[in-house]
């Protein structure tokens, strides 16, 4: 998953989403029944040629203040928000979509949501309690888990949500790396971070370690210092292997692989034509690399092999090419319900994961953040969750 910045308040929501069947499904997408108009005050990512609409989370709650810490526990409420945040949707299950909600206030802070949608399921959002700094979100061990960035500190924070209800189980505080800024006569540099599931752990890239979290019980083994900025982090579909894209003190971007069990690096390769950290996503056959060059971007597949480029074919010397893998601002990658999402600054579209063969594209508004789950797609959105019916042939 891609990161969120420390200075931003986010919140957790719990969307309940239509899916057919015990998983995700190839073949037509179904539209999900429970659904509003996009509300007030909502700007619409998708100009909806596929058939787009918005479940609107309400009214966003107020953010907390002062700002927690694992130590210090969830925060009380302060003032309202002054509007509607971006929700962006993380994880699909059988029957919910999981997610952060990103609030307005001076006081970073996450707040859970549960909001029944469905065929037979209606009924306003259940709220939780807030965390501060939320970061990312994960699904593991049965387990809704949460990591804080570290911003300017020395820890990052891990929860552990029940997934029912959203309440808060276990924190933990993960203890980091800092990083002094040159020539700051002191002043420590913000940093991210990002986790993903590789059963039965966790692992956790916080500012520049790594962790490994036992995803039943919470209890983490580390910090495994890499020695650069870790900004992106993947496993692939066995859970046998892990990637990370980070960048070095050097400004050199780099893609890292690893053994998903033990931690053990396996190989990397310097991204010299990139700009900052890549974004990961991985694959059976390897991990898609998105990143900037400049005032654009490219995106290619790399085989786990060998960490060499294998899709889609580059663009001969002295050609320019504009299209899925080559866009001006860059190209965020993710991958889900077996389908590659490319993002740009005005499109979206969806490719084969192993042939980085093209199915569908989209226009957008603004570059959505999107997850995929039983032929149906979520994209982030100001106060709203969108629900999109790509095209069948997005998903095989």
């Amino acid at each position: 998953m891609t990161h969120r910045r420390a200075l931003i308040a986010l919140a957790l929501i719990l969307l309940a989403a239509s899916c057919s069947g015990p998983g995700p499904q190839a073949g037509p997408s179904p539209t999900p029944a429970v659904a509003s108009p996009t509300p007030t005050g909502v700007t619409q990512t998708f100009v909806p040629s596929w058939p787009t609409q918005a479940i609107s989370l309400g009214t966003p709650p107020a953010p907390a203040t002062p700002a927690p810490t694992p130590s210090s526990g969830p925060p009380s409420a302060g003032p309202p928000s002054s509007g509607p945040g971006t929700a962006t949707p993380y994880a699909v299950t059988q029957d919910a979509v999981y997610g952060l909600w990103d609030l307005a206030g001076s006081v970073p802070a996450a707040v859970p949501f549960v909001q029944p949608a469905g065929p037979t399921k209606s009924g306003p959002a259940t709220i939780g309690q807030p965390i501060g700094g939320a970061a990312d979100l994960v699904l593991a061990g049965g387990w809704v888990w949460v990591v804080t960035d570290p911003g300017a500190s020395a820890s990052a924070g891990l929860y552990q949500l029940n997934r029912t209800s959203l309440t808060v189980v276990s924190q933990r505080s993960l203890p980091v790396t800092v990083t002094v800024l040159p020539n700051s006569g002191g002043e420590l540099a913000e940093q991210d971070a990002v986790a993903a599931a590789a059963p039965p752990w966790l692992w956790v890239a916080a500012g520049s370690d790594l962790f490994r979290v036992d995803a039943a019980t919470g209890s983490w083994t580390g910090p495994f210092p890499e020695g650069e900025e870790l900004s992106s982090i993947a496993t692939d579909p066995t859970g046998r292997l892990l990637y990370t894209g980070g960048e070095t003190a050097a400004g050199l971007a780099t893609v890292r692989e690893y053994n998903a069990s033990t931690g053990s690096l396996l190989r990397q390769v310097a991204v010299p034509a990139a700009i900052v950290a890549p974004d990961v996503a991985a694959t059976a056959t390897g991990v898609w690399v998105g990143y900037r060059t400049g005032l654009a971007g490219e995106a290619e597949l790399l085989s786990s092999q060998s960490l060499t480029r294998i899709e889609p074919p580059p663009t001969p010397p002295g050609e320019s090419s504009v299209g899925p893998f080559d866009q001006i601002g860059g190209i965020g990658v993710s991958i889900s319900d077996g389908a590659l999402w490319l993002t740009g600054q005005s499109s979206l579209a969806c490719a084969d994961p192993r042939t980085a063969a093209v199915g569908a594209s989209e226009t957008v508004t603004a570059p959505p953040a999107v997850v995929a789950g039983g032929g149906v797609l979520y994209a982030s959105d100001a106060g709203a969750v969108d629900v999109v019916s790509p095209p069948a042939i997005c998903f095989g």
